[in-house]
Formats: C-alpha cells, sequence, structure tokens
C-alpha cells in the first residue's frame, strides 16, 4: 500500500500508523454508532477499516481486498450472525464464544493490514453497545500489530 503522505521510512510510517488509529479509537467514545441492522455486516468492518485507516491510505487500499473469495466472505458473515445472536441472548453470552468469533474472522485476513486493529474497534464498538464491562481497557494505545492473542482473552466482568 502506499501512502498518501509519500513517507519512505517503514518505522516512520508505523509510528504514525499507530498515532492515528490510537486517536481514532478513543474517537469511538463519543462518536460510536450500535445499529444492530448495520454492525453485523462486512461492509460495517469496511467502514470501520476505512475510518481507522484512510487519512494515510487510499480509500481503495482500505477496503476488503479484491482478492478476498466469497468463501472467506460468507465465513467472516457467519461469525458476524453468531455475534449478532450472541447480542440478542444475553444469558449464553460469554468471553470464549466472542473470542472464537473474533480470531475467527481475524483468520480470514480481508484487509491488506490493520485486521487486529479493525477488530479491535468492532469489539470496542460491540461491547460498548451491549454496555458490558470487560478488563480491557480499549483506549490504551497501540504499538504493536500483532495483538489479536489480547483480543481473545478479553474477560467479561458484567453483563
Amino acid at each position: 500500500m502506499k501512502n498518501k503522505l509519500g513517507i519512505s521510512d517503514d518505522m516512520q510510517l508505523k509510528k504514525l500508523e499507530y498515532k492515528i488509529t490510537n486517536f481514532k479509537h478513543k474517537l469511538i467514545d463519543e462518536y460510536f454508532s450500535f445499529n444492530e441492522d448495520n454492525i453485523f455486516s462486512l461492509d460495517y468492518l469496511e467502514k470501520l477499516h476505512i475510518f481507522l485507516f484512510s487519512d494515510l491510505y487510499d480509500e481503495e487500499d482500505c477496503k476488503i481486498k479484491s482478492t478476498v473469495s466469497q468463501d472467506s466472505k460468507k465465513k467472516v458473515k457467519c461469525e458476524l450472525d453468531k455475534l449478532k445472536t450472541l447480542a440478542y441472548d444475553r444469558d449464553n453470552i460469554n468471553q470464549e464464544s466472542i473470542s472464537n468469533c473474533i480470531y475467527n474472522i481475524w483468520e480470514e485476513q480481508i484487509f491488506l493490514d490493520g485486521n487486529t486493529r479493525t477488530l479491535r474497534a468492532f469489539l470496542k464498538i460491540y461491547y460498548l453497545g451491549l454496555d458490558i464491562t470487560t478488563d480491557y481497557d480499549f483506549n490504551q494505545d497501540i504499538h504493536k500489530d500483532y495483538i489479536i492473542d489480547s483480543l481473545t482473552k478479553i474477560k467479561i466482568k458484567q453483563i
């Protein structure tokens, strides 16, 4: 992906990317929207990814990769449907079920880069929208790419 700012130093670009996505993650607290008709869709994930990364990369590069198969899209949609079902079945919602869905979506790697950060933003909106308290600080700054393990170990404190 070519960045909009013409930064050629990979480390400098990565640091700026972290700063921008950290800031955008914090904006979610004020501007998040939880609409169950929209949030559980590929379109919503794509819009969220564009929100996080379009200051640095062309919007086309922030969309779901054109090489993502229909099978992968179906798998992601299936996991989003499971998350939707859990949202409505508060008695059976649990950390393990949510973690499995998030990990299964992550495995499909539908974006060129930043899949974990997009899923982190999605989870933050999911928990905020459902008023679920966790042991995870979604506003902590991200300084590395590989945080999927931390997302799959979030503990639910209160539903």
